[in-house]
C-alpha cells in the first residue's frame, strides 16, 4: 500500500508531561474507533471516538487512564514510554488491554466495561478462592489458592498506580511476597493465575 501524509498534527494530540520532557512520545492505539495514546510519562490518554471528527481538534476524556478497584480510581502507569494495544482477548464482549514498557515487560488488564469514557476496568474474579495472609502485615503477605489453577505471578501497586514489587515464574498454589521495606500504608496485590484470571486484593503494612 501507498500512503501520504494528509494530517500533520492529528487532532492536535499532545501527551507530553512538560515536568519531564520538551520531547514528546505518543503511541496511538484504535479500538472499536476510539483513540488510546501511551505517552513518555507513562500514563494513558483517552479520547474516544474518532471516527465522525478527524479533521477536528479533540479534548482528551480521561488525560490519565485508571481502573478501578473498591470505587476507588487508580492510575494506570506501568513506568515510561508506555505502549498499548486493546482486544477483546477473551470474547467476553469487553476489551483487554496490555501495556508495554521501557523495561521490557507487559501488564495485562482485564475488561468488564465496554471502551467508552468509564474505559477498561480489571476484573475481580473468584476473590473467594484467593487467600492472602497475613493482612495487614508487616514483613511477608503469602497467597494461596483454593483451586486447582496455579499462581503465575503477583503484582503490587500503590494507590498511584505504580508497580513497585512483583513476583514471576511462581507456578505453585502458594506464593509470597516480601514488603518489609516498603512504606507503612495500603496497597493492591495483583494476582495472575495460570488461567490468565487476575484477582486483586487490598492490603495494608503496619
Amino acid at each position: 500500500a501507498d500512503f501520504y501524509l494528509d494530517i500533520p498534527n492529528f487532532g492536535g494530540v499532545d501527551v507530553r508531561d512538560y515536568e519531564q520532557s520538551y520531547f514528546g512520545y505518543a503511541t496511538p492505539c484504535i479500538y472499536d474507533d476510539k483513540l488510546f495514546v501511551g505517552s513518555e510519562s507513562g500514563t494513558i490518554v483517552y479520547y474516544g471516538e474518532i471516527k465522525s471528527k478527524l479533521r477536528e481538534k479533540w479534548t482528551p476524556i480521561i488525560e490519565k487512564q485508571f481502573l478501578v478497584f473498591d470505587n476507588q480510581k487508580i492510575v494506570i502507569n506501568e513506568g515510561e514510554k508506555t505502549t498499548l494495544t486493546l482486544a477483546d482477548i477473551n470474547q467476553d464482549g469487553y476489551p483487554e488491554m496490555i501495556v508495554g514498557n521501557l523495561a521490557g515487560g507487559l501488564s495485562f488488564f482485564q475488561g468488564v466495561e465496554p471502551a467508552d469514557n468509564t474505559l477498561v476496568v480489571t476484573k475481580k474474579i473468584g476473590d473467594d478462592d484467593i487467600l492472602v495472609y497475613p493482612n495487614p502485615s508487616s514483613e511477608y503477605i503469602t497467597c494461596e489458592t483454593k483451586t486447582q489453577a496455579d499462581i503465575q505471578e503477583l503484582f503490587l501497586y500503590n494507590l498511584m498506580g505504580q508497580k513497585i514489587e512483583s513476583v514471576e515464574q511462581i507456578n505453585n498454589t502458594m506464593a509470597e511476597m516480601d514488603i518489609r521495606q516498603l512504606p507503612i500504608g495500603a496497597y493492591f496485590l495483583f494476582i495472575r493465575l495460570k488461567t490468565n484470571k487476575i484477582i486483586v486484593k487490598k492490603i495494608i503494612k503496619y
